[in-house]
């Protein structure tokens, strides 16, 4: 019989659950479009912290997802947008207006070779910028990592690491056509 109460209970609070309005988003929270995703982060991707993204394909088409989603994400909030890398950046106008960024906010910047690193933390350590997205080769290590996580806590901007195409592309060979 107790169980029979437990399992009541259980399935009322889930049906109460469902019933109730959803929490409004918190300021520090951008949602990314994805419920599950969304929920699971407690209403999206925080601010003050470095997200890492990673292209799981080898062409171009899987390749450019993580650039897409960060645009998409940073569609929702208001400021310029830095963008780095350490080669030219393969972006697109209207791929980056697709997801609901205006190109217009985008500036792109390219550093010299093995700069990267100490770029991005200058630009998190920078005023009126709204987000950083750096086009990085390789993962970073955890000490860098660590440094860009901290600039980030202090500045409160998202900052967005995308780990994609050239990294793959020099360690894997294309996928055979």
């Amino acid at each position: 019989m107790h169980q029979d109460k437990t399992d009541t209970l259980a399935l009322l609070r889930e049906k109460l659950c469902r019933m109730e309005p959803a929490q409004p988003l918190s300021a520090d929270r951008l949602p990314t479009g994805f419920a599950d995703i969304d929920a699971h982060l407690g209403g999206g991707l925080a601010r003050g912290c470095v997200h890492e993204l990673f292209s799981a394909g080898h062409d171009r088409a899987q390749a450019g997802r993580p650039a897409a989603f960060a645009a998409h994400v940073l569609a929702q909030t208001t400021g310029p947008v830095i963008w780095v890398s350490e080669d030219y950046p393969d972006l697109s106008a209207p791929g980056i207006r697709q997801s609901g960024l205006n190109p217009g906010r985008l500036l792109c910047v390219t550093t010299r070779q093995g700069g990267l690193e100490n770029l991005c933390e200058d630009v998190l350590n920078e005023r009126g910028v709204c987000a950083l997205v750096a086009d990085i080769r390789a993962p970073l290590s955890p000490a860098r990592l660590r440094r860009l996580v901290l600039a980030a806590g202090r500045s409160m901007l998202r900052a967005f690491c995308s780990t994609g195409r050239r990294h793959l592309q020099r360690n894997h060979p294309p996928a055979p056509a």
